[in-house]
């Protein structure tokens, strides 16, 4: 079992990964969209590792913002191509740290149980696909027939 210490470095790895990733700094305080995104699929990367008041610390929001982050996860999974490459992007990293720090998501983390977790990665999987067919019937109208 992980301790809070090792959850909480576990989350802040994961946060600077990111930002090294993206190659800025996290703006934590401004409301232009695409910096939402960037809060909002971390936080969402970062809760399967931590209570929702240690990812709030961590983003310097309170506990409230990350449970209407949770809520409005999967409506900008379904409406934001570009937050669904943050996500995909805050989830690979989030594994990647986890595995070299060996601590692993919370099975008993009531507000994102494993179930809830499968849940949602299966749904952003079926809702990828569906964003594909789109883009390849697009692709395939718009290429010059023989």
């Amino acid at each position: 079992m992980s301790s809070k210490l090792e959850r909480a470095a576990v989350i802040h790895g994961i946060r600077l990964a990111y930002e090294e990733d993206i190659g800025m700094k996290l703006d934590l305080v401004s409301r232009l969209h695409d910096n939402v995104e960037h809060r909002v699929a971390l936080a969402m990367a970062m809760v399967p590792y931590a209570i929702k008041i240690s990812v709030a610390r961590e983003l310097s929001k309170h506990h409230a913002t990350i449970s209407h982050y949770i809520k409005e996860h999967q409506p900008m999974m379904e409406f934001y191509p570009s937050y669904v490459v943050k996500y995909v992007n805050a989830v690979r990293i989030a594994e990647i740290v986890s595995e070299a720090t060996g601590v692993l998501p919370m099975t008993n983390n009531y507000e994102m149980s494993l179930k809830l977790q499968i849940s949602t990665y299966r749904a952003s999987v079926v809702m990828l696909q569906r964003r594909i067919k789109k883009m390849e019937g697009i692709l395939a109208t718009r290429e010059p027939s023989d």
